[in-house]
């Protein structure tokens, strides 16, 4: 079974990396220091390693809560194996692992005392990481993984799906350390990653793509159909000024997939014109890529 087919899977696995080193330091420096928790499985991975110290009397001389969390999102992946496609489980393996190594050896020590400030560098630093990994085809696992398959089923997304299971996770967490502060600060943190996360993972939107092309033939919308796999309807237009006869191609596309549409387009006819409209409500046959 292999991860990378080709130049392109080469550079989003690098890129799924950064993410996830980005998503790791934003956790270790800027969130557990502070107490706060993460939310999703790592959230309750870190419930579960603090009920775990409390009831054994045990201090691990590093966080054990990526491996409690690697742990849990085994038998998530088996369930969207089919929903999602293999490729993201692949990758979203592979970024566990790396997330579960970075996570058990980067420190956990403060580099800021204010806990407000923290919680809004972690949050940023939790949502593009995240929104970085989940962009280019894999996640970091549990929550986004859930978001991914309600994402694909409805007009949900990610961050929103997310936001809805960490309030249950900060429930759970505010009946066990009864600090209303912390779980305060906590709330800010999700909402400010939410936000971030939303921003960075630009395939739920979708977007209206209108090509007119001096070239008359089918190349274009061929090239479309074979390299994008996406429908194209076209008709024969006129220009007002000109009267010359253009080609008008209409495609709907998700929003990460218009600038490959863009450099398609241009390799064929460099002069056609294209209007993008972006966040277009779609109903009927479209296939939503995550």
């Amino acid at each position: 079974m292999k991860i990378f087919t080709s130049k392109n899977d080469v550079l989003k696995t690098l890129y799924i990396c950064i993410g996830t080193v980005i998503y790791a330091l934003g956790t270790n420096i800027f969130v557990v220091p502070t107490g706060l928790y993460s939310g999703g499985f790592l959230g309750a991975s870190q419930i579960l390693r603090t009920l775990t110290e409390m009831v054994t009397g045990i201090t691990f001389t590093f966080d054990i809560s990526g491996l409690i969390s690697f742990a849990l999102n085994i038998p998530l992946l088996l369930l969207v194996y089919k929903t999602v496609g293999r490729g993201f489980v692949l990758k979203t393996a592979f970024c566990l692992g790396i997330q579960t190594i970075l996570l058990s050896v980067i420190p956990t020590k403060p580099i800021i005392s204010d806990p407000l400030t923290a919680c809004i560098i972690g949050g940023l630093l939790y949502g593009f990481g995240v929104g970085l990994i989940l962009r280019n085809g894999g996640s970091s696992g549990g929550v986004d993984i859930i978001g991914m398959y309600f994402a694909k089923k409805s007009k949900i997304s990610v961050g929103k799906v997310g936001l809805a299971i960490n309030i249950f996770v900060y429930v759970i967490a505010f009946i066990l350390v009864k600090d209303l502060e912390k779980i305060i600060y906590t709330l800010i943190y999700a909402g400010i990653s939410t936000i971030a996360l939303d921003r960075m993972h630009i395939q739920n939107i979708n977007s209206e793509v209108i090509i007119i092309s001096q070239k008359n033939n089918s190349e274009i919308q061929d090239a479309l159909l074979k390299e994008m796999r996406r429908g194209v309807s076209y008709w024969d237009g006129y220009g007002a000024y000109t009267g010359e006869s253009r080609r008008v191609l209409y495609v709907v596309v998700s929003k990460y997939e218009v600038p490959t549409l863009h450099k398609i387009v241009a390799r064929i006819d460099p002069k056609a014109f294209i209007s993008v409209k972006n966040d277009v409500d779609i109903t009927g046959n479209f296939e939503k890529r995550l």
